[in-house]
């Protein structure tokens, strides 16, 4: 085993945590770890996180994915927006034709 490979001889794969306890903390992990079998190497990269950002930083996350749920939400609606212009100026045209007669 040497510094990029687990005891299975496989490379380790760098991974980040975003659970409530170690959000966005980096780790190396056995690519067979959750496997029978696999050797189950684990080992922090990072430093613990501090007790602020273990507090701050859930909320964060949950207000950023509240966020590109309401962005794509929009950009749905946008996607209809130009139709309903066109719409609105045809049914203007016709009105205004209507009215000249």
């Amino acid at each position: 085993m040497d510094n990029n490979t687990c005891r299975c001889g496989l490379p380790l794969e760098l991974k980040t945590s975003w659970t409530d306890l170690n959000p966005g903390r980096r780790f190396l992990a056995c690519q067979r770890r959750r496997e029978v079998g696999g050797c189950g190497l684990f080992v922090w990269c990072d430093p613990p996180t501090c007790p602020r950002c273990k507090d701050t930083m859930p909320e964060l996350l949950n207000s950023n994915s509240r966020l590109r749920e309401d962005n794509m939400f929009l950009k749905s609606k946008n996607k209809e927006f130009p139709w309903k212009i066109w719409l609105l100026g045809f049914i203007c045209e016709v009105v205004v034709m209507w009215m000249k007669r």
